[in-house]
């Protein structure tokens, strides 16, 4: 799913039709949402930690989606196609509390469905 999944948007807003569809298709892959375009893991339908570590394993560089929106790649050669938002890098780094939680789910895989599992 969308929380720990991938996230997505087919064009930019100005690109997009007045009933919210991109280059002409109204199908759902065609439909603009956020415009940020990209995947958390390299098993974003599977339930896992993988989000938690890949934010403190990775170091993140902001690059430009292909509808114009900043979110964030990993640095270096042979990282996975993976990316997190700005607002996910916000709970690693941010603030004092969201760190801890963050850094807990990452180190400890029972930990985060105990919390949000339910």
């Amino acid at each position: 799913g969308h929380a720990f999944g991938k996230c997505h948007g087919a064009c930019a807003k100005d690109e997009a039709s007045s009933d919210g569809f991109c280059n002409g298709n109204t199908d759902w892959e065609n439909k603009f949402t956020s415009g940020l375009e990209l995947k958390w893991t390299i098993t974003p339908t599977t339930w896992t930690n993988m989000y938690f570590q890949n934010m403190f394993n990775f170091n993140w560089t902001n690059v430009t989606s292909p509808a114009g929106a900043i979110q964030f790649v990993p640095e270096g050669e042979n990282v996975p196609d993976i990316g997190m938002l700005t607002t996910d890098l916000a709970l690693g780094f941010g603030d004092a509390e969201y760190a801890k939680l963050s850094r807990e789910y990452a180190d400890n895989l029972d930990v985060l469905p105990k919390d949000f599992g339910k």
